[in-house]
C-alpha cells in the first residue's frame, strides 16, 4: 500500500538565511537536509526561514532575527488553511509563545516534533514544562539520558556524506583544526593551549558575533601567530572541508556537553579524526 505524501511545515532558526553557501550554522544545515530529504522522498515540504533563504520546498520568508512571534504567527496561520501532519521545530519559540499549545488544542492530528539541541541540562530548562505538547528527538543516547522526564525518540544529528570529500592522507606540514563559533563555551582558548603543548599549529575556523567580540579580542587574538594559531575566519562548505580534509585531526574542546557536534561528524567524513573531551 502506497504512504499518501505528508504536508510538512519546517521552523528554521532565524540567526541567518538558510541556503547551501551558509558560513556558520549546524542546525540550519540540519534544517537544509530535512527539508532536501523530505522534498526528494515525495512529501509537500514548507519552511519558515529567514529572507533570502534558498530550500528545495516552499519558502515563507521572515523579515528579521526577531521575527520568531512573525514565525509562530505564520505557522498558525497556515496551520489553520492547511491539513498539515508535522510541525517541525528547533527551537523553544514556538512553545514559549503559545504556538505548541494551540496548535495542541485546534489541530491534534498535526503532530509538533521538536528537535532538541544543547546539553541536557538546556534542554530541561527550556522544555520540561512542555512535554505534552510534542513529540521530541533526541540528537544523542546521552543527551536523553540526562532528560528522562520528556518523552522522545533518539536520532542522531548527520552530515550527507556524499557531499562531502573523503581524504585518506592529512596535508603536510601537519596541523591541528578547529572549527565552529569561536567563544568561550566552544573551548577556542583550551585548543590554542592543547596544540602548543603538542607542539603542532593550530587553524582556527569560524564566525566571531557580536556576542563573542570580547572574548576573542582578550582570548584568542594575544595567542595568533604565525607557526602557532592561525585565525582564517568563517568558511564555506568547499574550504571547509579542505581544511578538515588536510588537518592531522580536529580540536574539540566545549566547555558544556555537546550532545552531538555537527563538525565532529563533518571531520569524520573527511577522514580526520577528532580529539575531544
Amino acid at each position: 500500500e502506497r504512504v499518501r505524501p505528508l504536508r510538512i511545515l519546517h521552523l528554521a532558526p532565524l540567526y541567518q538565511p538558510i541556503r547551501d553557501d551558509m558560513e556558520y550554522g549546524s542546525i540550519e544545515r540540519l534544517v537544509l537536509l530535512l527539508d532536501k530529504g523530505f522534498s526528494a522522498a515525495g512529501h509537500d515540504v514548507a519552511t519558515i526561514a529567514r529572507e533570502g533563504s534558498e530550500v528545495a520546498g516552499g519558502l515563507v520568508p521572515v523579515s528579521g532575527a526577531s521575527g520568531y512571534a512573525e514565525q509562530v504567527d505564520l505557522a498558525l496561520e497556515i496551520a489553520t488553511g492547511s491539513a498539515l501532519d508535522v510541525i517541525q521545530v528547533h527551537r523553544r519559540e514556538f512553545f514559549d509563545l503559545g504556538g505548541a499549545a494551540v496548535a495542541r488544542r485546534e489541530w491534534p492530528q498535526a503532530g509538533v516534533v521538536a528537535t532538541l539541541h544543547g546539553a541536557p541540562g538546556t534542554v530541561r530548562r527550556y522544555y520540561a514544562g512542555y512535554g505534552p505538547l510534542a513529540s521530541f528527538v533526541f540528537v544523542s543516547k546521552a543527551q536523553a539520558a540526562g532528560v528522562p522526564e520528556l518523552p522522545g525518540t533518539v536520532i542522531l544529528n548527520g552530515v550527507d556524506t556524499a557531499s562531502v570529500p573523503f581524504r585518506r592522507v592529512a596535508a603536510s606540514p601537519v596541523y591541528l583544526s578547529f572549527l565552529g563559533r569561536i567563544s568561550g563555551e566552544k573551548g577556542v582558548a583550551e585548543a590554542i593551549g592543547l596544540a602548543r603543548q603538542a607542539g603542532l599549529p593550530l587553524k582556527i575556523a569560524g564566525v566571531v558575533q557580536d556576542g563573542d567580540r570580547q572574548y576573542f579580542e582578550s582570548a584568542v587574538v594575544p595567542h595568533l601567530r604565525a607557526g602557532h594559531a592561525e585565525f582564517l575566519g568563517p568558511m564555506r562548505d568547499a574550504a571547509k572541508y579542505e581544511l578538515l580534509g588536510g588537518s592531522t585531526a580536529l580540536v574539540l574542546l566545549p566547555n558544556y556537553e555537546d550532545p552531538c557536534p555537527v563538525v565532529a561528524l563533518e571531520a569524520l567524513a573527511t577522514g580526520t579524526p577528532v580529539l575531544a573531551l
